[in-house]
Formats: C-alpha cells, sequence, structure tokens
C-alpha cells in the first residue's frame, strides 16, 4: 500500500480554487502588512512576536481525547520522514527528486506553490510524520524573502491546523522562534506535554536546525483564525459553508539542533591529529 496519496493535481481546476481561496481572505493579508506597505525586515518581525507572545485559549483537548479514544495512543513510530522545501511538495522520495522538478515552470507555480505536506488519508490519522526544517528556510520565513508559502499567509487554523497549511508558519504561531522570545506551549498537538521540545533555541543569528513531529488528526467542521505570536491565521467554515476537504494536524514534538560552529575556519587537514610519534606506557604495578 503506497504510504500516501497524491490529491491535488496540476490542472486549471487546482489553480483556479487555489486563486479563489486566498483571494477570498486578502483582506487578512492586507491588515497583516505595515500601514506603509513597506515590508517588515527580519528583527522587526521578530520583535513584534517578542511583544505578542499571548497564549490563546483555544484549546484541543478534546480533539485529542477523541482521537486517543477512536484510534488508540499516539505511536512511537513515523509515518514519513519528510525534508522542508518552500516550492515543493515533500514526499519520502525527496532525495530521488530533480533540483528543478518540472512543476515549477512558471511565475504562478513559484508564487502559489502545492501546500507542503502531501494528500494523506484517513487511514493515517494519529500518526506522526517528521518533518527536516533547516535554520535558512525559518529564518526566509519570518522574512518573507523566498518564501512564497509564507508570503500568502497559507495558515488555518489555530493549536489544530488544515493540513495545507505551511509547517513554519504552524511553528511561528505555535511560538517557535529564531530568537530567545519562545512561547511555553510549542507542541498542542502532545496531550501528554505541551512544550515536547528537546534542546534550547540558541540566541538570536545564531543557526541551528528542527526535526518536528506532527500528528495526523481528523477534519474539522471549523477552523478559526487567531493572531498570537506576531502571526494571525486565516480562518476555514467559520463564515463560509465550505468544509475542509483534507485532515488536520498539530505538532506533537521539536529537537532542535544547533550548529557547531567552533571549526568553521580551520582547514580540514588541520582539524587531524598526528598520533603516529605518541607512545604507550603500561601501566605500572
Amino acid at each position: 500500500m503506497a504510504m500516501y496519496t497524491q490529491r491535488y493535481d496540476m490542472n486549471e481546476e487546482y489553480r483556479r480554487k487555489k486563486s479563489q481561496i486566498l483571494g477570498l481572505q486578502e483582506t487578512i493579508l492586507n491588515s497583516a502588512k505595515k500601514p506603509s506597505g513597506k515590508p517588515e525586515s527580519v528583527a522587526e518581525t521578530r520583535q513584534r512576536s517578542c511583544d505578542e507572545q499571548e497564549h490563546t485559549s483555544v484549546g484541543c483537548g478534546k480533539v485529542l481525547e477523541y482521537v486517543k479514544n477512536k484510534y488508540g495512543p499516539a505511536p512511537s513510530t513515523v509515518l514519513a520522514s519528510l525534508v522542508y522545501h518552500p516550492y515543493h511538495s515533500g514526499g519520502p522520495l525527496w532525495n530521488e527528486l530533480p533540483a528543478a522538478p518540472a512543476v515549477i515552470q512558471n511565475s504562478f507555480s513559484l508564487a502559489m506553490p502545492r501546500p507542503f505536506l502531501p494528500g494523506f488519508s484517513e487511514e493515517h490519522i494519529n500518526q506522526l510524520v517528521t518533518i527536516q526544517v533547516s535554520y535558512e528556510d525559518l529564518r526566509d520565513s519570518y522574512s518573507g524573502n523566498n518564501a512564497p508559502r509564507a508570503q500568502n499567509n497559507e495558515i488555518w487554523g489555530c493549536n489544530i491546523y488544515t493540513d495545507d497549511s505551511d509547517p513554519l508558519l504552524v511553528l511561528r504561531h505555535c511560538g517557535l522562534s529564531i530568537s530567545d522570545c519562545n512561547g511555553a506551549h510549542r507542541t498542542p498537538g502532545n496531550a501528554e506535554n505541551s512544550d515536547n521540545v528537546q534542546g534550547t533555541v540558541p540566541p538570536a543569528d545564531t543557526p541551528f536546525d528542527l526535526e518536528i513531529d506532527i500528528i495526523l488528526l481528523p477534519q474539522l467542521q471549523s477552523y478559526p483564525g487567531v493572531k498570537q505570536f506576531g502571526l494571525t491565521s486565516r480562518p476555514w467554515g467559520i463564515d463560509t459553508p465550505t468544509p475542509h476537504d483534507g485532515l488536520s494536524y498539530a505538532i506533537y514534538a521539536i529537537r532542535i539542533a544547533p550548529r557547531d560552529t567552533s571549526t568553521r575556519n580551520i582547514d580540514p587537514e588541520h582539524q587531524l591529529i598526528d598520533t603516529s610519534h605518541w607512545q604507550s606506557h603500561r601501566s605500572r604495578i
């Protein structure tokens, strides 16, 4: 059985549907911009996030309890391991994809890439998916450079999100920051530990990489749009009768791996230690 099924087709219907969805939410995008229309710098965005470190009362306990009762405890195994990319959809055969796949051929594909998560089916509910995230991609999400999903504000929900929500925006919305201003409930999808984070975010401008586990959840009737940590998510199904046609997900675990830069400026040959002249000494009795 295939690990996942692809839900979106590269045809005119897909393009028209996504264009309509983003168009309906244009007012939210405009409200997130500065009055002058000048985009924020990374530092300004980080500072605004620090100034707005509120944690919403929108809970997901009932959903997690329902999933546990119906599907059992959250599994310890991972369904798939994906590598984040700002323009590509994730998949288990990521390393076999060409550097510039055929789907990226025009400005539309570059400005409105497909959702990162593939179209998982209901049989995958209550399973984990690991996503590897680089510091550069997370930084670009703050700046909006080379980050079309962030520019489009592709995030729907709060604590539990639609499966076409951008994982980096979800991380930011849950309180994960590239600076010292981090939230205290960054893994709302974990019923046992709402801040299941291994490692510590280093000081600002210090590169680090991430591995995040998301838990796949059932489709919800509606998803609220909430502002927290300097980011406003978008509602779905609140004022319109159109239901979401995919699954949901939430952040389950985060692993932070700071990069070791202590030998960055040392040539590889100088990092080797010559042990040929070392003498072994027998222990004296």
